[in-house]
């Protein structure tokens, strides 16, 4: 033997006691699956290569649940459906491949909101076969499959890297996080997969078309959407936190932070799938969400302990910049053992899940509105909290011809509802569907409230809602009725002053969820806030988290239609016009609002700068901010940047269009503080008047006041702060001249 031979020979056998442990027992190949030089299951070496991530802290943090399902010797093969869209995708009609599948498993639908990727793998009953499909749904058992077909079939016993992540098209099954580990007492001894917010942070170039190794490919709009600069961070980059950071220098508070802690730095996570919004995603096996919140008594969403610990393990992550086939984890001696061998071949068990009952045929009656007079037919029981309400057949605002149904505030704010009565019984599950609006100073709930045989109210669940101003917006949802349940309502509620509507309502065939519009992203902590006038920040309502999100949502919805001329943009004031003077005064001039409630400065900035402006060329828009930055305390010169970094944006965004600065209106008392302050800001941004050119300012509150300075009568709900209808005429009047000569 020479020595070069010799040399080697003793490496090998001095590094063997480090990475093998001869006494463990053979991997159960579906808990623990593929080889054990796999991607998942090679740790990190110390020749790995470390290029900083830069990721920043975010305010959220969630699970990207997978699907992952053993198929029993019962199971059959059926036809794949292509999904009919991304928000309903049971209903296509074209096959796009095969599944093998046990007649009781059931996938929810997608609704609003609740767009989950849906990335499942099943392992055929011959216990090694793995068939991949994406974005799968199967509302009903026994019924049609839909998804997408990621080929080709992988081996249970092999690498384990192609799966149906659609962004990267690797493993579901592989680097998931599976029931016991998040919570139980052994570490987690494979890689892991995250989705992040490839907007912000995947690279997209010549060199690097968004993806690398071990990824195949990227997101069909990477080249288009993906902003990233790091040029190491793709989809397939292997992220891991590096050797010199410790636990204890992490600051780690949590048993869940610190598992994770230990899993990134000796098998790090993959990158396979965009989170579309600023969130990090852990990918899991369907209900280790569930799991945690029981083990902790939190859902992860809402653990701010957790978030923390999260984000100080994300910010800490770098790119495994040598991970390569030849070299996975970056070579050299393992940070961990190597995986067990994997045992026998796993026999799939004789039956699947359970077939759920089938979904209780209901009949909504009247749910369009076309019948009735005064009152739509069926529509009919009343509940008052506070207040006067009434209940109406409005034929003038409506989703669908030829009315809607109206619950009316009746000489001031209330609180109240209207009901549709119908048959029920313990344990049926409903599916409802339709629309719901309210009036700019009114909020609208949607919900199914259940009833024993003596009317005692036993269980409410809410649907959807609406807040003031909002367009039209669609609720869809699943009820199980409780025990003792004689019979339920479909309840529309109203609080506040105004009307709330509600169109479109129909039943459908229940799947076997039964949450109700559970949004893909909770949102239960509010974001960040800002640290001053400056700063964009998103708005955020703690009784609706994702409301603010889905009428910004909305906005960019309208901006991609086009044909805006003149553009309003603010907070309630802009937003609660009322509507038939809108329609009368400003949609002949092509006019669109993107008021949003509470909004001050840090959040129009925000929305700008996440596309509300993008695409679009309005002559002319009109704003009226800075009221909302008294709440967070924001000085009143700190207010006017705030405006003056607003007026910039627009400007940066829309060079060519003109900008009516309005000045902040009158509220409160002549003699509260806040008056002062107004009159502060008002002369400050008047200063920005260029005579014409690019900015006029109009300060027009004086309308709104009588000579000793108090409100004008009937110009001021309740509040002191917000306008009524006759203060919005008084509003049209006076702008409506300069906005049609200044949009000419």
């Amino acid at each position: 033997m020479n020595h070069r031979i010799a040399f080697l020979v003793t490496a090998l056998f001095a590094a063997l006691p480090a990475v093998l442990s001869a006494e463990e027992t053979p991997r159960d190949p579906w808990l623990w699956p593929f080889a054990s030089d796999s991607i998942w299951n090679q740790p990190i070496g110390s020749e790995a290569v470390y290029v900083p991530a830069a990721f920043e802290a975010t305010a959220r943090v969630s699970f990207d649940d997978e699907l992952l399902f053993r198929c029993s010797k019962r199971a059959v093969k059926q036809k794949l459906l292509a999904p009919q869209s991304w928000e309903q995708r049971a209903g296509g009609t074209t096959q796009v491949g095969e599944v093998v599948i046990d007649e009781g498993v059931v996938v929810p639908d997608a609704r609003k909101l609740h767009t989950p990727n849906n990335c499942a793998a099943f392992l055929l009953p011959d216990g090694r076969t793995l068939r991949h499909i994406g974005v799968l749904c199967r509302p009903e058992s026994g019924g049609p499959v839909f998804g997408y077909p990621f080929n080709p079939d992988t081996d249970l016993f092999g690498d384990g890297i192609h799966g149906s992540h659609g962004a990267s098209a690797m493993s579901a099954l592989g680097g998931s996080i599976r029931l016991g580990e998040l919570t139980g007492v052994a570490p987690i001894r494979h890689a892991l997969k995250v989705d992040l917010f490839c907007a912000k942070y995947a690279f997209y170039g010549e060199v690097r078309k968004g993806f690398r190794w071990p990824a195949t490919r990227a997101d069909g709009y990477a080249k288009e959407q993906y902003k990233g600069t790091n040029r190491t961070v793709a989809m397939g980059a292997l992220l891991a936190v590096p050797p010199d950071v410790t636990e204890a220098a992490a600051g780690l508070k949590t048993a869940i932070g610190k598992k994770l802690f230990h899993a990134l730095q000796d098998y790090g996570a993959y990158l396979v799938d965009d989170a579309a919004w600023d969130c990090f995603y852990l990918c899991a096996e369907q209900g280790v969400a569930k799991e945690v919140e029981q083990n902790t008594g939190a859902k992860i969403e809402a653990s701010k302990e957790v978030l923390m610990d999260i984000n100080a393990l994300f910010t800490r992550l770098a790119v495994v910049d040598n991970n390569a086939p030849d070299r996975i984890g970056g070579g050299g001696k393992p940070r961990a053992p190597l995986a067990p061998p994997l045992g026998p071949v796993p026999v799939g068990p004789e039956s699947g899940p359970p077939i759920p009952p089938k979904p209780v045929a209901i009949t909504i009656r009247n749910g369009d509105m076309s019948q009735g007079e005064q009152q739509p037919t069926n529509w009919t029981q009343q509940y008052v909290t506070s207040g006067k309400i009434a209940v109406l057949r409005d034929t003038e605002t409506f989703k669908s011809a030829p009315a809607s149904l109206a619950v009316g505030s009746v000489g001031g704010p209330a609180k109240g509802q209207t009901a549709q009565i119908i048959e029920g019984t313990p344990g049926a599950r409903i599916a409802l569907s339709g629309f719901v609006k309210a009036s700019p100073n009114a909020k609208a709930l949607v919900g199914v409230q259940s009833y024993t045989a003596d009317w005692k109210g036993i269980g409410f669940t809410a649907l959807g809602n609406a807040l003031g101003g909002a367009d039209w917006q669609r609720f869809s949802g699943e009820v199980t009725l409780p025990d003792n349940t004689a019979r339920f309502g479909i309840v529309l509620m109203i609080d506040g002053e105004g009307r709330v509507w509600l169109d479109d309502v129909i039943a459908s065939a229940a799947t076997n969820s039964t949450s109700v519009d559970a949004p893909k992203h909770p949102t239960v902590e509010p974001p960040p806030k800002a640290a001053n006038s400056t700063s964009p920040a998103e708005g955020f309502y703690p009784a609706y988290p994702e409301a603010w999100r889905t009428l910004h949502k909305n906005n960019l919805e309208r901006a991609k239609k086009g044909g805006m001329n003149v553009l309003f943009i603010g907070d309630s004031i802009t937003q609660g016009w009322e509507e038939n003077l809108w329609r009368e005064r400003f949609e002949p001039l092509g006019a669109a609002n993107f008021g949003i409630g509470g909004d001050g400065t840090p959040q129009v900035l925000w929305r700008i700068e996440h596309g509300e402006l993008d695409g679009i060329s309005p002559k002319l828009v009109v704003m009226m901010l800075g009221i909302n930055n008294t709440w967070p305390g924001f000085s009143a010169d700190d207010t006017v940047k705030g405006i003056e970094t607003v007026v910039g944006a627009i400007r940066a965004k829309l060079p060519q269009t003109k900008l009516l600065l309005l000045g902040v209106l009158p509220c409160f008392d002549k003699n509260d503080g806040i008056r002062a302050r107004i009159k502060t800001i008002n002369a400050g941004i008047a200063k920005l008047d260029d005579g014409g050119k690019t900015l006029r300012f109009l300060d027009f509150g004086d309308k709104f006041l009588t000579p000793d300075g108090s409100l004008g009568e009937g110009l001021y709900q309740g509040d002191k702060l917000h306008i009524t209808a006759k203060a919005y005429r008084i509003y049209a009047d006076t702008i409506e001249p300069l906005v049609k000569e200044m949009a000419k």
